[in-house]
């Protein structure tokens, strides 16, 4: 969408995080050519040892080598929403540990791709990684969370984008210091897309742990009961990537309700910003569901 609409690209650049973004749309609206646009970001090239090897990219134009370990998330994210399963076979097969000459799978995100593709023996790796890092990152956050110290999350009716800019010098540096709120993100939906069980249950509580309030997406991939049919129907569209950040003193990108001002000037790109908004209806109608 946004290469063939130059008024929503933003900064240059912004197409370097399509893949995500893409999956998101597949999950809120359903269409199968988003799934064909990021199985267009994946090259099969000779291995060298008489097979093949699959190099994913951050966008068809872009051949960076510098793809990332969150979009790789995407890429399987996307398979799972569309029931792939072929297609997750396939990538478990031809990916590579190197995902890039910056980046590499993690033992966790390794066995998280084997799990999707059946092979469920995995899942004790996945598991006891995931327990490690998520408690640790549990206690962390509480501890710096003290120390900064950080407001609870505000509710975005409260929020002013200016208030990034009044932050303590204590705050400004340990902000940077959490367990940061978009991998919590992720790893939300990395268990969302897993079979219920005692362990995904409970790895979705210690998550919880370190969830803000307001984080309404996030807490319903984490099978939160606090959320509201009001909180999810009265939930405004917001610029920065909302449900990536936590409104309070570590939030540090311009993150506002999209309405009428001198920074969203385009009537056109106002109305087609519907991601986060659907999205969230989305995962809470399939949840009244099940």
């Amino acid at each position: 969408m946004v290469m063939t609409k130059p008024l929503w690209k933003g900064d240059e650049g912004k197409e370097r995080d399509s893949i995500l973004r893409t999956a998101w749309a597949y999950k809120a609206w359903g269409d199968m050519e988003f799934t064909l646009a990021t199985r267009a970001c994946v090259l099969y090239l000779d291995d060298g040892k008489g097979s093949c090897k699959a190099v994913p990219y951050r966008h068809p134009d872009n051949r960076d080598n510098d793809m990332s370990r969150d979009h790789v998330i995407g890429l399987l994210l996307i398979e799972r929403f569309s029931n792939s399963q072929h297609m997750l076979d396939q990538y478990d097969k031809y990916f590579q540990w190197r995902i890039s000459e910056k980046f590499c799978f993690t033992p966790d995100l390794w066995a998280w791709m084997k799990i999707l593709a059946g092979k469920w023996w995995w899942s004790p790796v996945f598991y006891t990684i995931s327990y490690a890092v998520m408690a640790f990152y549990v206690l962390w956050n509480k501890l710096l969370y003290r120390v900064a110290p950080f407001s609870p999350e505000m509710h975005q009716y409260n929020w002013q984008p200016q208030s990034v800019a009044k932050v303590t010098p204590r705050q400004f540096f340990l902000r940077d210091k959490l367990y940061p709120a978009y991998s919590l993100t992720q790893f939300a939906w990395q268990l969302y897309v897993l079979k219920r069980n005692v362990f995904v249950r409970g790895l979705q509580w210690l998550a919880l742990q370190i969830t803000g309030k307001t984080n309404y997406l996030v807490r319903l991939l984490l099978g939160a009961d606090d959320v509201t049919e009001i909180d999810v129907r009265y939930y405004k569209m917001m610029s920065g990537g909302r449900f990536g950040t936590v409104l309070n003193e570590s939030c540090d990108r311009h993150v506002e309700i999209i309405k009428d001002s001198d920074y969203f000037s385009h009537k056109e790109w106002k109305a087609a910003n519907r991601l986060d908004e659907d999205l969230l209806k989305k995962i809470w109608d399939g949840r009244k569901r099940s």
